[in-house]
């Protein structure tokens, strides 16, 4: 399902003989881009596929976000502390 949504992103049709994850791996394999995909926890059992992608098309990386851990190799988490009282001070100004 997410690799046939991507699929359809970047306005690549199906075949009727190819799997939406093949068809994809073939067509980023060449590619050197950055996938963004957001909001992954409601498709997070694809998270392995995802990361099996990845690791046959080596010019193609992804930033991906996500309110629960997707548990694959590469996963790295930026931590979500408050804003320094710097930020906070200005971002309350402007509001």
């Amino acid at each position: 399902h997410v690799a046939a949504t991507i699929l359809q992103a970047f306005d690549i049709p199906e075949r009727a003989h190819s799997t939406p994850a093949a068809l994809l791996q073939d067509w980023l394999r060449p590619k050197r881009l950055l996938l963004l995909l957001d909001n992954f926890e409601q498709v997070a059992d694809a998270a392995t596929g995802l990361a099996e992608l990845l690791g046959h098309c080596p010019g193609v990386r992804a930033l991906v976000t996500s309110r629960a851990a997707l548990r694959v190799r590469g996963e790295s988490a930026p931590s979500t502390t408050a804003a320094p009282p710097r930020w906070r001070r200005i971002s309350s100004a402007m509001a």
